[in-house]
Order: structure tokens, then C-alpha cells, then sequence
């Protein structure tokens, strides 16, 4: 049997990485799609989904597989050069077991935020028994949504949003600095990454009951921004730019 050359074999597992990366981004997408076209429909038969009623431990459940599936679906797309940049340097450390190094470094940034899925499954959960979140994710008061918006606004220009937004756009940086060995220093390297990465998106994932947890373009378009954030140009211009944009949108609604 003819042995692959290097270049070949690296091809080879990169087209596998970027295939197996478009196929989870894409089923979690239809996922999200899926159901927000079944709570469109139930939430019309209830009165445009503003039921108050308790969650029975089922929708608790299904809450939060919402959020954990729509954070693969939001946030895959802007940590793919951070898993692609480790994917190249774990073939270089890791020659036996590059790929299962680099699933793990997947597995850990998601641990994230999936428990990023619970704590704000809970935040929703309180907030539909304070009345005033729908059942469809929508505010229903102009001041929750005004002030989720100013304080996604004013985050913009934290220093710590500056810092955690700075290693994001530096992937080899990262790891060169954080780099542990073996599948163990994988997976505590996901997990680093996504933690710097939930500290930088958890104000704008916030946004998510401003329009509605089941607004797909919505959802659409905080992704794309968090794409933009992280490999686009000037993004300290982008993020001035977004937190005025925001804190004049809560004023505006907190005066509606």
C-alpha cells in the first residue's frame, strides 16, 4: 500500500476537519430552524406565545438542549480558525493522535458553553416566572430589553471585553502560550479558550430575549457579527461602533 506523503496526509485531515466542522454547524442550524418553525406554531394556537404558565421539568430540559444546540450552531463558526490553528500545531506535538487531540480541544471549549446553556436556561427560567419573558424568549417589558442592551452596549468598551476579544483573534499566540500536552492539556485547552470566549459574547448572547431566543435571524446575525469580531478587520472600530449603536437602541426603547 502507498504511504500518503505529509502534505498529502495534512490535506487529507483538514478536508476531514472542515467537512466534520460544516456538518455539526449545519445540523445544529437545522435544528435551531426546526424548532423555532414548531414554537412559531404553537406559540400562535396560545396566544402568540405568552403562556406564564410553570415549566414542567420537559421544558426545562428542552430549554436548555436549545441553548447548547444554538451555541455550536453560533459560536463554531467564529472558533474555526482557533480549531484549525490547533489542528496544525498538534500534528507537529501530537503526531500519533492529531485528530483526537483536536475533538478534544473541541469537546472542551463547548463544556463552556454548555454550561453556559445552563445558567442562562435558568435565567430564563426566572424570568418567564417573573412575567416578563414570553414563551418564545421576548421581553415583554421595555425595561429588561433596554437593559440588556445598555449593558451589552456598555461592555463593548470593558477592558476585559478588549482583553478576552484580543486573545480570541490571536489563536497561534494562545496556544503557543497555553499549550499542555496529551489529551488531557487538550481538553483543559478548550476549555481555557472557551472560557475566553464566553467572557467576550456573554453580553450580546444576552441580546437573544431582546428579539426573541427563537428569532433565527436574529440569531443569524449575532453570529455573523461574532465572525466579524474575531477574524474581521478593525475590530476595535467595530466594537465602538456596536456599543453606541446599543446604548442609543436602549434609550430609544426604555423611551417607547
Amino acid at each position: 500500500m502507498t504511504r500518503l506523503s505529509p502534505r498529502a496526509v495534512l490535506w487529507r485531515d483538514r478536508m476531514i476537519l472542515i467537512s466534520s466542522l460544516v456538518l455539526l454547524a449545519a445540523l445544529s442550524w437545522w435544528y435551531m430552524v426546526d424548532m423555532a418553525l414548531d414554537m412559531g406554531t404553537m406559540a400562535s394556537a396560545e396566544g402568540a406565545g405568552h403562556r406564564m404558565s410553570s415549566w414542567t421539568l420537559g421544558e426545562f430540559f428542552l430549554v436548555f438542549v436549545m441553548w447548547a444546540v444554538m451555541m455550536v450552531a453560533m459560536m463554531l463558526p467564529a472558533a474555526s480558525p482557533m480549531i484549525f490553528a490547533y489542528s496544525s500545531i498538534a500534528r507537529r506535538h501530537a503526531s500519533d493522535r492529531p485528530m483526537a487531540h483536536t475533538w478534544t480541544f473541541v469537546c472542551g471549549y463547548f463544556v463552556v458553553w454548555t454550561a453556559f446553556s445552563a445558567g442562562v436556561t435558568l435565567l430564563q427560567w426566572q424570568l418567564h416566572q417573573a412575567a416578563v419573558l414570553s414563551a418564545m424568549g421576548v421581553s415583554t417589558t421595555p425595561y429588561l430589553a433596554a437593559a440588556l442592551l445598555l449593558g451589552a452596549g456598555l461592555f463593548q468598551f470593558t477592558p476585559l471585553k478588549h482583553a478576552c476579544l484580543h486573545k480570541c483573534r490571536s489563536p497561534v499566540a494562545f496556544l503557543l502560550t497555553e499549550w499542555r500536552p496529551g489529551t488531557a492539556g487538550a481538553f483543559n485547552m478548550g476549555v481555557k479558550h472557551g472560557y475566553t470566549c464566553a467572557a467576550c459574547c456573554w453580553s450580546l448572547m444576552l441580546l437573544m430575549f431582546v428579539l426573541g431566543t427563537m428569532n433565527i435571524w436574529w440569531m443569524f446575525a449575532l453570529t455573523v457579527f461574532f465572525v466579524l469580531e474575531k477574524v474581521g478587520p478593525a475590530p476595535q472600530w467595530l466594537g465602538r461602533f456596536t456599543g453606541v449603536a446599543l446604548i442609543a437602541w436602549a434609550a430609544v426603547v426604555a423611551s417607547s
